[in-house]
């Protein structure tokens, strides 16, 4: 209700904490730094034992994730950038292609490895049908984790510290400016 009775263009305080913030995103991007890692290392929220513990627990279960997914992932992608112009469409073409692209491509190895090997063919559709999307899912987040934890050591290994003290005062003047319930 605030946002929408208050006019933003004729409140100079206001225009004043735009400008601040994006010189501080500005100054992010130049330090080649992304918010969240940069908040997680000043605010002590990130727990190195914890994110190796983690990379390390299922390293295991992501393998099995690229084994099972990467390959339809990686040529799925590549086809779409390299055919469709607008990027608009990308990531649902993606996701809609790669998810038929998957299945079908592990059902072709079920089926190699239930007539290679004498196996049931239900048993292994029964167990693709669980390990497959849930070692897709794994990798996925395990992927995420470890990109966030670079960053966060590249952040760690960088005095940033007036970025920091920045991030702060931009607190300061929203909480002062804006009122928060």
């Amino acid at each position: 209700t605030w946002f929408n009775e208050t006019k933003i263009e004729s409140n100079q305080e206001l225009l004043s904490l735009k400008k601040r913030f994006e010189n501080y995103f500005e100054t992010l991007k130049e330090n080649g730094v992304e918010e969240t890692p940069l908040y997680k290392v000043t605010t002590n929220q990130r727990s190195k034992a914890k994110d190796m513990i983690y990379l390390v627990g299922l390293f295991p279960i992501v393998l099995i994730g690229l084994a099972l997914n990467y390959l339809p992932y990686i040529l799925i992608k590549r086809f779409v950038e390299n055919t469709m112009k607008r990027e608009v469409f990308w990531s649902s073409v993606k996701m809609l292609v790669g998810a038929a692209a998957v299945g079908i491509y592990n059902f072709i190895l079920i089926l190699f490895f239930a007539k290679i090997f004498s196996l049931s063919f239900s048993a292994l559709l029964f167990a693709g049908l669980f390990i497959v999307p849930l070692s897709a899912v794994v990798t996925i987040n395990w992927n995420k984790t470890l990109k966030l934890h670079r960053k966060m050591n590249k952040v760690a290994r960088t005095d940033l510290s007036h970025i920091s003290i920045e991030r702060d005062a931009i607190l300061k003047e929203i909480e002062r400016l804006v009122p928060v319930a």
